[in-house]
This record gives structure tokens, sequence and C-alpha cells, in this order.
């Protein structure tokens, strides 16, 4: 059994003393059998880049079989770009507001919360359409309620994250399997809060610490045995 991991730097284990030991992909690796896991997650990563990457990996895959994939969706006001001069993707967070004027012109000219609500919707169901098809087992989550005010510089504009469910319409959610991704329309269900609501503490940075990571990897494997075992 594998398993794939991606998301942001909750799913990296950011501020952790071992991110690799005591991050919640590792443990549940160990919880669940795995014969091995890979964790795709790095800080500051956006829902662009972690459904980007995730597809890079599926579709260089060469087998299925025995594919476990945890997908922790990130804070949809972040978003990335093409940098054709440097050859690379460079990423777009509002803490990069007046240190970069690309993403001081996106926050000020170019985000809305109706477009971050809806890109998001579209990541999750195009992700699940492919996992679907290739019958691959996987599981969702939210890392917070997504109503998170950015820390930008003084002086400067202040960007909350802005997840909102009602920018969509509501027959559009039928289309999502909230079985499969239950802290989609609830918060309560997300890393950051069930860790709190549970015993887990959150380090100065705003990341779970390793208690809440313990608690997480242990839910997420009850979640898995529920819905594949």
């Amino acid at each position: 059994m594998i398993l794939f991991t991606n998301g942001c730097s909750f799913t990296f284990g950011d501020e952790l003393s071992n991110s690799k030991q005591e991050s919640y992909p590792n443990l549940l690796s160990n919880n669940l059998g795995c014969d091995k896991f890979i964790n795709y997650a790095d800080n500051g990563s956006s829902n662009d880049k972690i459904l980007r990457t995730t597809l890079d990996f599926l579709l260089n895959h060469e087998t299925y079989d025995h594919l476990y994939v945890v997908i922790g969706w990130s804070g949809i006001s972040r978003s990335e770009w093409y940098d054709d001069y440097n050859n690379q993707w460079q990423k777009i967070t509002p803490t990069m507001i007046d240190s970069n004027p690309y993403a001081t012109a996106h926050y000020k000219y170019l985000q809305s919360q109706l477009h971050d609500n809806l890109n998001f919707y579209h990541q999750v169901l195009f992700l699940q359409l492919f996992l679907q098809k290739n019958n691959i087992n996987y599981f969702f989550f939210r890392i917070d309620d997504g109503n998170v005010k950015m820390k930008v510089k003084a002086n400067s504009m202040e960007v909350t994250d802005g997840f909102d469910h009602r920018y969509i319409e509501d027959y559009k959610f039928k289309h999502i399997d909230m079985n499969k991704f239950p802290s989609y329309l609830n918060s309560q269900l997300s890393f950051k809060q069930y860790v709190l609501d549970n015993g887990g503490g959150i380090k100065p940075g705003g990341h779970p610490d390793e208690n809440s990571h313990i608690i997480f990897a242990n839910h997420l494997s009850k979640e898995i045995e529920r819905l594949y075992k």
C-alpha cells in the first residue's frame, strides 16, 4: 500500500521539530501499515499548486492499485503563476503583499471572494472526478475554517481567506462526495478545528503541534478504515 499526501504547511509539518517523522502523513502511513508514503506538501502551497502537482504525480504513476490519496486543501485566496523569464512556478499569497509587486496587484485588482470560492469548487470537483474515474481511494479535508485574516505588513490591505460556501449554488454540492470530504461544509471537521476540539494545540506560528498531528492522523485512519476497509 502506498500513501500519497499533498497540501500546504499543515501537511508539510511546519513548526514541528522533525516534520518528516512527526507530521500526520508519516503517522498515518504507520497507522495504515503502508509500504511507503510520498508527501508532496510544501509551505505556502496554493490549491492551484496542490491540484497541479497531484495530477503530475498521478499521471506519471504506473499503477493505481493499493494507492491512497489524502489531500489537505489550503487557503482559497492563495494562487500561483508561471514565470516565463525564470522558467518556474511562482506562488502568490497575502503575506507577500507589499514585498512582491505581482502579489500586491493580484490582491488589489484581481482577487475576489466569488472567484476564489468557485475556483476551489472546480478544483475539488476536477480532482474528485479523476480519482473516481481511476478507482483511486482518497480523502479530502480543509486545513481550517477558511476565514483566517492573513498577516500582512502594517499600513497595507488586510486579506481574509474568505471561504464561504454560500457563493456556490446549492445544487452544485450534490456533485461533491461529502462522505469523502466531510469538512467541505463542516468546518468543525477541518484539521485545525478538529484537533482544537479534541485536545490538540497550535504552535506560535499558527500551525498544529506534535500532539495535534497524532490526533489528526488517528482521525484520518478511522475515516479511511470506515470508507475502504
